[in-house]
């Protein structure tokens, strides 16, 4: 809290603190409680000054920072307008209200009210530095790297800043080599901060440099023990690496992220099993948790614990109860929100490698399907594609874009990595001889592609499927019905593999740890290859490789199909 300048507080302040006539008292007291920690009775201060006096724009902006301080943004947002409706032009202002307006996910508005505070004058290294950040995940690198720049300038020693340059450098492959040296250079700067370590581990960790990135976290680690975020993403590196005995351990940090909890469903409502306590005659009830390719990814555990005697109750979001009842190991399928039934045991569905003690030799049902698809829904879309095509052809189904989770900001840039843009996917993809299945659902791209078929697949034949797909369930039938999936990384590639179809995944070139370290197939799934991005992160060279492959197919199929490598 940067406001009235802290002078000494002697015994006359401390009646004028209690002294409903003293304005300046008033908010002398709240600010030193503010930087004491005392924000709640700092808040108090600061509400009794501006009571006195109404107008008061001191008092108005520092209870706007308490109560940021206290973790409610609304609130200060609602205070900080009042300023503005004023019509105060006070640099501060708007530095605080761009702060304020970035913890709600209000971007853009941050952004404009940081500019604002620029032009007023404002000069600082750490409001710089919050505009290059909104800058970089807006995908305005250039503008961000400038501003990165500045900070620098204006604080050379600044490890944070240096750790968020080497950051956005990293975003661009031609400069990704600059980017492991600023962030070296961060470290060396302020070498016990944990923030920098943190940063270096993640960056290194994204370029594949596993051990460097284990000795980031660890350093992380040695400085602050109980740093969640190090030790989520360290559970990270280790899963990938395949070393899932410690990767399992340290995975169950992410309960101290809030941003993971899955709605309905805290950590202190797991009741575990006890050592050497057996699953046979136990109802044991497994909940979704974070995305629902991860559910349809860790579900097979249910299988395991139904054969080893349990009765398996799941909770998941609609869109997978209809799939997941037709499961005949399953006893029962609940949506989440709804009340659950009695249960004697519960694990969230990413805590059952640990429980089941999984290596990468132990995977289970990884040499085939461990799901079904309802049989109503495999025979409509199978009259549904016979009425579509003219002939029995080779037929793909189709998806480039993983979609974004409007409750995640955070996982926007890694959406946008594994994301194949449309048109270079089309121009890829658009081939005569083969019967091409649209089933890309989420929006943008769903409301995108719909109606514009033709302007991309000119020269296939491509039916788009989505508006038809009403659940997971819809989706199962029809997948079954296909020859092949080509698919980002997705909920998408993860139902068809279970279902045990062939699957192609376009992957980028900061894998998830679940399809590990330069393989092309997958200890998860036998049914799946994956075809990766290289470090110039060209999805041209990645789907020139799967055109190649895919022309080999459709000849393998028995059909004669055209050169399908041929430049286009």
């Amino acid at each position: 809290m940067t406001r009235q300048p802290i002078r000494p507080i002697g015994a006359d302040d401390r009646r004028l603190a209690l002294n409903p006539g003293s304005t300046a008292s008033l908010i002398q007291w709240g600010i030193v409680l503010f930087r004491a920690g005392s924000h709640v009775l700092a808040l108090k201060f600061l509400l009794r000054a501006l009571n006195v006096s109404a107008d008061a724009v001191m008092a108005r902006e520092n209870l706007a920072v308490a109560l940021m301080g206290l973790g409610r943004f609304e609130e200060a947002i609602f205070q900080i307008r009042h300023l503005l409706v004023d019509a105060c032009d006070r640099s501060s202002v708007y530095v605080d209200y761009g702060s304020a307006l970035r913890r709600i996910n209000q971007r853009d508005l941050a952004i404009a009210s940081y500019r604002r505070a620029m032009l007023l004058g404002v000069s600082r290294a750490d409001v710089v530095n919050a505009l290059a950040v909104l800058l970089g995940e807006s995908n305005q690198s250039a503008q961000a790297l400038l501003l990165y720049r500045q900070a620098i300038a204006l604080s050379p020693g600044g490890g944070d800043f240096l750790s968020n340059y080497s950051d956005t450098l990293e975003a661009n492959s031609s400069a990704a080599k600059q980017a492991i040296v600023w962030g070296k250079r961060a470290v060396n700067s302020e070498p016990t901060n944990p923030a920098v370590l943190f940063n270096q581990g993640c960056l290194l960790n994204r370029m594949r440099k596993l051990s460097d990135a284990r000795d980031a976290f660890e350093s992380v680690l040695r400085v602050a023990p109980n740093h969640v975020e190090a030790r989520f993403n360290r559970s990270l590196m280790l899963l990938l690496a395949g070393e899932f005995g410690e990767g399992w351990r340290e995975y169950e940090w992410r309960w101290r992220i809030p941003a993971l909890l899955a709605v309905g469903w805290r950590p202190e409502t797991i009741v575990p099993l006890s050592p050497r306590e057996s699953l046979r005659q136990r109802v044991l009830l497994l909940v979704h948790e974070q995305g629902l390719g991860d559910t349809l990814q860790f579900c097979r555990y249910g299988r395991l614990a139904h054969e080893a005697g349990a009765k398996v109750v799941l909770a998941v979001p609609d869109s997978l109860v209809r799939l997941m009842s037709a499961q005949p190991w399953i006893s029962s399928v609940v949506k989440i929100g709804d009340s659950l039934p009695t249960f004697d045991r519960s694990y969230p569905v990413m805590s059952l490698p640990l429980l089941f003690g999984t290596t990468l030799a132990t995977i289970p049902y990884s040499d085939g399907a461990y799901l079904q698809p309802l049989s109503d829904d495999v025979s409509r879309w199978r009259d549904r594609l016979q009425k579509e095509f003219v002939q029995r052809r080779f037929r793909v189904g189709l998806v480039w874009n993983g979609g974004y989770r409007t409750d995640r900001p955070e996982l926007w840039p890694v959406n946008e990595r594994r994301n194949v843009p449309l048109s270079l996917f089309a121009q890829a993809l658009d081939l005569p001889g083969i019967d091409f299945v649209s089933i890309q659902k989420g929006d943008p791209a769903e409301s995108e592609f719909r109606g514009r078929e033709k302007d991309y697949w000119r020269s296939a034949q491509l039916f788009n499927a989505a508006p038809l797909l009403g659940d997971f369930a819809d989706t199962a039938g029809l997948v079954v019905n296909l020859d092949l999936i080509v698919t980002v990384d997705t909920s998408v590639a993860h139902l068809a593999a279970a279902l045990g179809k062939p699957t192609w995944i376009l992957n980028r070139h900061d894998t998830c740890w679940r399809w590990f370290m330069d393989r092309e197939d997958s200890p998860w799934y036998r049914s799946v290859r994956l075809y990766r991005q290289g470090a110039d992160r060209d999805w041209r060279s990645v789907l020139h490789r799967l055109v190649r492959d895919l022309s080999k197919r459709v000849e393998a199929w028995g059909i004669t199909a055209p050169d399908l490598t041929s430049s286009r």
